[in-house]
């Protein structure tokens, strides 16, 4: 076998073991987190795509990346029309003490 197929099953073996597109998904869900801080704390699934924020190309993916964001506690989502208005918390809720902060697994 050669060095470049070694290569090539070794990262297989990387993205599925370690969990290496979930972390791309995590820095995904933390640009989107902090667009939404410094776009004053709301912002529409519209806003998400119109801006390509965190390389977001369809609605779809903009509601979904915004409903990881309310399931891991980071936005609280509220559904108007066709649209989906996200707002970030406070103080995220994680249920591991006063000094737990959210995390993103």
């Amino acid at each position: 076998m050669s060095v470049c197929w070694l290569y090539v099953d070794l990262m297989e073996e990387l993205v599925v073991e370690k969990g290496i597109l979930a972390k791309l998904t995590d820095r995904r869900l933390l640009g989107v987190a902090d667009w939404i801080h410094r776009r004053g704390r709301v912002a529409t699934s519209r806003d998400v795509q119109t801006n390509k924020v965190a390389g977001v190309k369809s609605a779809e993916e903009a509601k979904r990346l915004l409903h990881e964001l309310t399931s891991r506690g980071f936005v609280t989502a509220e559904l108007r029309r066709k649209s989906v208005i996200a707002r970030l918390v406070d103080e995220p809720s994680t249920g591991g003490g006063m000094n737990s902060a959210p995390s993103l697994r």
